[in-house]
């Protein structure tokens, strides 16, 4: 278990909680809205045990509810519910609903700089990118979501979402 992140397990690692990398990126998870009360619960535990805040939200627009775990004065972990309909699974951002095949859920392990943890397809972490963007425009201006952007767009999708003549 890595200390200053419990639920995302690195190998090896020796670092302490005091020892924490000056830049540090937000972890998205979505879980089943069944299961977000348990996901609250889970993490409330967490939190007080590694002296984490643990931040309960709401959308004032759609009433979606948030959690976030703030290490440091940073959100390094958001935690957001999806709902199951039928044969397919809605997602709700800042706005609207967006509904995609249940195949987003099928798992993709990937090992990053030592860290293992599960993804939906490669496909689908597009697809939820471009939502993201489109009913966040105001997050374009952000440095880590124009890296992000630069990684994982096109540079005809680029163009489209405005990120042309961008300084990165």
């Amino acid at each position: 278990m890595v200390s200053n992140v419990p639920w995302c397990r690195k190998e090896d690692d020796t670092r302490h909680a005091d020892n924490r990398e000056s830049e540090r990126r937000t972890l998205l998870i979505f879980v089943q809205k069944t299961s977000f009360e348990n996901a609250r619960s889970t993490l409330c535990d967490e939190c007080k045990q590694h002296d984490y805040r643990l931040r309960y939200t709401k959308q004032r627009d759609n009433q979606r509810p948030k959690l976030e775990v703030i290490v440091d004065r940073k959100e390094i972990l958001s935690v957001v519910p999806v709902c199951l309909k039928a044969n397919v699974v809605e997602f709700t951002f800042k706005n609207d609903p967006a509904v995609y095949p249940c195949q987003i859920l099928q798992k993709v392990e990937r090992n990053i700089s030592g860290y293992r943890f599960i993804t939906p397809p490669d496909e689908y972490i597009k697809k939820l990118f471009m939502e993201y963007l489109t009913q966040r425009p105001d997050v374009k201006k952000r440095k880590k979501i124009r890296i992000d952007a630069k990684a994982i767009l096109t540079p005809d999708e680029l163009r489209v979402f405005g990120f042309a003549g961008c300084c990165w």
